[in-house]
């Protein structure tokens, strides 16, 4: 998921789910903060 836009508490999201972009806002208090980088499962 990526961060594409932040304006008055809301924060839009972008992300690609195997077979199309989805984009959602969500409000900034929803989300939960993550390590950051991408899941590297071997």
């Amino acid at each position: 998921m990526v961060v594409t836009g932040f304006a008055n508490g809301m924060v839009e999201c972008r992300w690609y789910d195997g077979y199309s972009v989805k984009h959602e806002a969500f409000r900034e208090d929803e989300l939960v903060r993550g390590e950051g980088g991408q899941d590297n499962a071997s």
